[in-house]
């Protein structure tokens, strides 16, 4: 996938606040989240439903044994938005409930982040080592990722989570001359259990997008690893020093039980052995990130005219950008916009005379955790990116955060503003409705 993955230490030249995809960003406030056909996004994990050896006989399996198992669940994402091509990778993780033609598909967020028209190639049971131009037509199974939910394609978005990196597809067999036993021979990855640092692991990928059902091995090499990724943010990944390339983003981390215990997401392009993926279940964080609650809630809120989404997402709704002062020699963070309809903009309207304007320079975050209260110094998008992670394991939709900024008056003077920020409005990654309600 794209480079911005796989370096994890570099500063974001423009960072988004905010919940976009493909030109999509939709708001809708707590109280109506019974209107705009959103319905309540208190969702059971058991929405997913994960398979693989009954926990009567659960047996360690040798690596060939486990790789067999699983690696019919791997499938490989072309994407295709106007003049460029991108690839990653996917994992088969469910069998929708009393449908018998469709499935579940997991994968990162940043693999269909972009929108644009998407082609699955799902390996047959005679696929073992191949190229694109071994994939059988049957096999490919083709859909638009955009603001509208494309019901008669095969491929289709049931919702995504750019904060998690974790989005969740949905292959639809009707019409197509493929059954259901074709797609998947074994059972299905199961993601039930702990996880332990030194424990052997396998990732199956699609590593630069022509080697589709690779496989690579390692171990867990750290369980909770605070990571921050370009134009992604922070995040609390499972460390492993399995190789990840450009195209394998998405795929399935394994163990040798055949159970997926992540999804991968970033590899490095600096040192070897240092790669991450997104665990079953972040049980060691204040907010669970993990890919089955992610997963869940995607699922269990989608409705016919939208797509899922994660409760309690608040964003800033800013757009800012890092420039260099040229006096200090430092960085410094300027505010570009305010996102229509978000957080800042509401809170614009409501005390317009300490409103945040394009060109203000953010210098200082204020928010509470519990009854401490917090300030942290903002000097560059990479400050402003740990200080929203942070706060969003504290506050809640309803809480308030202070923003202050210099305002330039003139090329000798700037004038301080200090502005509230309410977090009223739960973020939705793309609502299909015409017109979101934030009245």
């Amino acid at each position: 996938m794209k480079k911005f993955f796989h370096r994890f230490t570099a500063s974001l030249v423009v960072l988004i606040l905010v919940l976009s995809f493909a030109g999509c960003q939709m708001f809708e406030k707590p109280e109506n989240t019974g209107g705009n056909d959103v319905p309540d996004s208190v969702v059971s994990a058991q929405s997913v439903v994960f398979k693989t050896q009954a926990k009567e006989t659960r047996k360690e399996l040798t690596r060939t044994e486990a790789v067999k198992m699983v690696e019919r669940s791997v499938v490989a994402i072309e994407m295709k938005y106007e003049s460029s091509t991108s690839y990653g990778s996917g994992v088969i993780v469910d069998i929708e409930d009393s449908i018998e033609n469709e499935f579940y598909i997991l994968t990162a967020h940043h693999v269909i982040a972009n929108g644009g028209n998407i082609t699955i190639y799902v390996p047959d049971v005679n696929t073992r080592n191949f190229t694109d131009e071994d994939y059988q037509d049957r096999f490919a199974f083709k859909g638009v990722i955009d603001n509208v939910i494309h019901t008669d394609k095969a491929v289709t978005l049931v919702g995504g989570d750019s904060e998690s990196d974790v989005a969740v597809l949905k292959l639809n067999l009707e019409g197509t001359n493929v059954l259901p036993t074709e797609i998947v021979a074994s059972d299905l990855p199961h993601a039930d259990y702990s996880m332990s640092r030194g424990e052997s692991v396998f990732a199956i990928g699609n590593p630069s997008g022509k080697l589709p059902m690779n496989v690579s091995a390692g171990i867990i090499s750290y369980l909770d690893r605070e990571v921050y990724l370009n134009e992604v943010g922070y995040m609390s990944l499972v460390q492993i020093d399995v190789q990840i390339n450009h195209g394998s983003s998405g795929g399935g981390l394994f163990n040798h039980y055949g159970e997926l215990i992540a999804i991968t997401n970033s590899g490095n392009e600096s040192y070897d052995g240092i790669n991450y993926a997104i665990p079953h279940k972040a049980t060691y964080t204040e907010v669970d990130n993990g890919f089955v609650n992610i997963a869940s809630q995607l699922i269990g809120t989608k409705t016919a005219s939208n797509y899922g989404y994660v409760s309690g997402r608040w964003a800033l709704g800013i757009v800012t950008t890092q420039k260099s002062n040229s006096y200090t020699g430092g960085t410094y963070v300027e505010l570009k916009s305010i996102v229509e309809g978000g957080n800042a903009y509401l809170s614009n309207q409501a005390n317009p005379d300490t409103a945040l304007k394009a060109g203000d320079i953010i210098t200082k975050v204020i928010y509470y955790q519990g009854t401490d209260k917090k300030e942290v110094n903002i000097d560059s998008t990479a400050s402003l990116s740990s200080a929203v992670y942070t706060m969003k394991k504290y506050l809640k939709l309803g809480d308030t955060v202070t923003i202050v900024v210099d305002r330039p008056v003139n090329n000798y003077r700037s004038e301080q503003i200090t502005s509230q920020i309410k977090l009223e409005v739960q973020n939705i990654f793309c609502n299909t409705n015409a017109t979101p309600s934030i009245a």
